[in-house]
Parts: structure tokens; sequence; C-alpha cells
């Protein structure tokens, strides 16, 4: 169990950030090349129109992270690109929320596995796997010799969810720079999978997402996080001691 308990400490986690906000450029050429294929009319004006849209990710470390979108007060949408927007808007807001809830889980630490005994830990020729379960869902980690986080499986009322992290080590910690996500439906054989590939620079001295390049049902989602902004979590006050 010493191994496992350790594991957190061998990645980053930026305990005096409390949140930051970044503004988020799609690549929506692409975005619109890959969606209507040839470049048309219609598609240059759907183009105009999404550049002008002002997109914000906010992300508080304990809680979650958003994407908010501001369309400019006299933008009004092609009619060719109006009844695809809700949707679009709708899908890039699910994009960061479930980014920002896997970047979040990653450096606060949440996504390790702790079993209460040692039961739940079985020491394997490859590594470590973890295993806890509820009457709500159960997850099973694996970690590798180096205890490298390789995967994650949860099972509950929403199906089976497997994710599939890559890390990279830096002298403040392990980051994670790539993940594989594959779902599977309650009942269903049908599996759906994601990728995402994250990179990095270095803000008010934490290391914060910069780009973030989603695959996903044959579309290639391409963002750059700039202009970012931090808040650094508050010190307690209160006095030590009994």
């Amino acid at each position: 169990m010493a191994e496992i308990a350790r594991v957190p400490t061998l990645y980053y986690a930026p305990r005096s950030l409390e949140s930051f906000q970044c503004t988020v450029t799609p690549d929506w050429d692409r975005i619109v090349k890959e969606v209507g294929g040839a470049r048309t009319v219609a598609d240059q004006n759907a183009l105009d129109f999404l550049k002008s849209i002002r997109l914000t990710a906010q992300d508080t470390l304990n809680q979650g992270g958003s994407l908010d979108w501001k369309i400019q007060d006299n933008a009004i949408p092609p009619p060719d690109l109006a009844s695809h927007l809700p949707r679009l808007q709708h899908g890039l807001e699910q994009a960061f929320q479930a980014f920002f809830a896997l970047w979040n889980a990653v450096v606060t630490g949440d996504i390790f596995s702790q079993p209460d005994d040692a039961s739940g830990i079985t020491r394997e020729a490859s590594g470590w796997h973890t295993h806890e379960a509820d009457s709500s869902q159960s997850i099973d980690e694996t970690f590798d010799k180096d205890l490298f986080l390789t995967s994650m499986k949860t099972v509950d009322s929403n199906g089976t969810r497997v994710v599939k992290p890559q890390f990279a080590d830096t002298p403040e910690g392990r980051i994670i720079t790539s993940v594989e996500i594959t779902t599977t439906p309650p009942g269903s054989t049908a599996t759906h999978t994601g990728r995402m590939t994250i990179g990095y620079a270095s803000i008010d001295g934490f290391r914060l997402p910069s780009s973030v390049a989603v695959s996903i049902a044959g579309l290639s989602l391409n963002f750059n996080l700039t202009h970012c902004t931090t808040v650094k979590a508050r010190r307690s006050t209160a006095p030590s001691g009994p």
C-alpha cells in the first residue's frame, strides 16, 4: 500500500492555484473545412461569423470548468449556420467541461484510487492494479512499475468508461499530455472513442494548458488557450494548534 499511497506526490499538483481563465481560439478554418468539405461562399460567411465569437474558458480546480460563448451584439449568423449553432455551442461546451474534469482530477489527485485496505491493491508483473467498488460504481486502475497511471476503468449506471492517459515528466511532477477515452453505453457492445492531446505553457509560475486537440467521431478540433490569468488560493488565516 505504501507504493500506491505515494502516487499523488509524483504528479504535478499546483496547490497554490485556485482557478484560471483563458481566451479560447478554435481552428475554425479546419472545423468548417472538415464539416463542410470544399469551401463555398456559404462556408466563408459561416467562418467569418464563427471567428467573431468570443470564447473564454474558466476553470476552478476544486469545482470544474466551463466555456463561455459570447456573440457580438449585432452579429447575425448566416442562415445555413443558424440552425446548427446551438448544437455546435453545446458540443464545444461539453468538450471543455469533460477536458477540465479530467485535467482537474489529475492535478488535484482525485483521479488516483486509494483503496481503504490492501485487498484492493494487487502487485502484478507489469506494475500495480487497484480496485474500489460501492453500490453505484466500480473503479479499476492500473499503474506500471514506475507508477505511471496507464488506465482507469469505471463501470456505473451510465455504462463503461475506459481512460488511457499518457504523461510526461517535468521538474514539478508528471503532467498529462494525451488521453484516449472509450465509452460503452449500458447493455451495448458499441463503443465510442475520443482522443485529446494537451500542450502547456508557463503562466504566473504554473503549468497550464495552452492547446487542446480533440479527435472524435472523425472530426479533429484544435483549440489554443491564450491571454490566461490566474487566481491563487487564499492562505488560511486560522491560528495553528489546538
